[in-house]
């Protein structure tokens, strides 16, 4: 108990970005993103051709007061095309904040065309009144048109475009497959979405360096996986 106590007191003394990079990191270890495996998903980004892929990130903090939460994300959510099911999610989640440093983490995946989408990681805390919002967002664009399955929660399927990406980039051209959604393995998939809500990460913590000075030892070197930034 008195560890809990020294944690909790601990977390009170930093700034609200520190905290919000604090959610964002515990949120990524809890989905088993080590370091061998975000060089796993590096590495097989790497081999695509850069005329096939795009990739761009940016980041949003705002706070507002806890009554009025739903507005605000009636308004987040109109803004960025959100469907009225991750709206609600979302609303959901502000409405679990019902007490001082309550916090929640929520993460989206959205397809925004045949062949784009979003990754959306937004980190919630409530202090006193107030809800802080962190948005760290990753824009991908692939330009192989595939055949891809992106539901409008929280999981998606790669099919055509993982395993495009997964073949020597020196291979002859191959007639497209069908592939069932089977074919690609949970582990997999959660292999690049672990990748990419790190990418948006960086950015969100690129933006707030003096943040970044607050954390321990452990969680700066979490933020230097891969080959972006140094902290």
């Amino acid at each position: 108990m008195d560890n809990r106590l020294t944690a909790a007191n601990n977390d009170r003394q930093m700034s609200v970005g520190a905290r919000l990079i604090r959610q964002f990191i515990d949120k990524l270890r809890a989905r088993d993103a080590t370091v061998d495996r975000i060089r796993s998903a590096e590495a097989l980004v790497r081999g695509v051709h850069f005329r096939d892929y795009e990739e761009r990130s940016s980041c949003r903090l705002m706070q507002f007061s806890h009554a009025r939460a739903d507005e605000v994300i009636d308004r987040f959510c109109e803004e960025n095309g959100w469907d009225e099911s991750s709206r609600n999610d979302l609303k959901f989640s502000a409405h679990m904040l019902d007490a001082d440093q309550k916090s929640d983490t929520f993460i989206r995946f959205q397809k925004v065309g045949e062949s784009e989408f979003f990754v959306h990681f937004i980190a919630l805390k409530r202090i006193e009144e107030t809800i802080f919002f962190g948005l760290a967002r990753h824009h991908v664009k692939f330009k192989l048109s595939p055949n891809v399955k992106v539901t409008e929660r929280n999981t998606w399927i790669y099919k055509n475009w993982w395993n495009k990406m997964r073949r020597n980039k020196n291979s002859p051209p191959t007639p497209e497959p069908e592939f069932e959604e089977e074919t690609v393995p949970a582990e997999d998939m959660t292999l690049l979405e672990n990748f990419f809500l790190l990418r948006a990460l960086k950015k969100f913590a690129e933006d707030i360096p003096s943040s970044v000075n607050e954390l321990q030892h452990e969680e700066r070197q979490f933020l230097t996986m891969g080959s972006d930034y140094d902290f």
